[in-house]
């Protein structure tokens, strides 16, 4: 260990040093005891306290890294698992999709001329021809600019099967008479 100190930057000896300084000295005292680093030299700053990190995702561990990082974490450590990123239309439905899913879960005919007079009804989005085709009601529908269409989420289909899931919420929502599915 103490050839290893010197060639550490002092950022990394201090590190070692704090860490050690906080286990108990029965660990520390054990034979069995013994702190591994390993150390890949990558590209840096300049500065010659500057540090280079590896990250590595939780999920990409074996289930024994796993322990060891849950018990590093009882030490102060800290592990970041994988985020969900930002991604374009995540979860959102297209139309069909949203006709799919509605028609598994109501006794009625529901087809497209139906989709179009329930988002209309519920002021879900603008007309095709609206000029902020953006306006709509985020809850459950987004629109999407560089595709010019739009995306239905699954709370909207929630509230399509709420509403339209009986004979009197049909005719409410829609003005006509359902069709039974055959």
């Amino acid at each position: 260990m103490r050839r290893l100190r010197k060639s550490l930057p002092a950022v990394l000896r201090r590190f070692v040093a704090e860490y050690e300084a906080g286990l108990p000295t029965g660990v520390t005292d054990d034979q069995r005891y013994e702190f591994r680093l390993r150390v890949i030299n990558e590209l840096a700053p300049r500065d010659p306290d500057a540090l280079a990190m590896q990250y590595t995702r939780y999920d990409d561990l074996t289930e024994e890294q796993k322990e060891v990082v849950e018990q590093l974490g009882r030490k102060g450590f800290v592990v970041v698992r994988e985020q969900r990123r930002g991604v374009v239309n995540h979860e959102l439905l297209k139309p069909r999709q949203v006709i799919a899913e509605v028609r598994k879960q109501i006794p009625f005919v529901f087809h497209m001329g139906h989709f179009v007079a329930a988002w209309k009804a519920l002021k879900v989005r603008p007309d095709t021809k609206a000029t902020h085709p953006d306006r709509t009601d985020d809850k459950y529908c987004l629109y999407d600019g560089l595709h010019k269409d739009y995306g239905y989420t699954n709370a909207y289909v929630k509230k399509l099967v709420r509403e339209l899931g009986t004979e009197t919420g049909w005719r409410s929502l829609l003005g006509v008479e359902p069709v039974a599915r055959k």
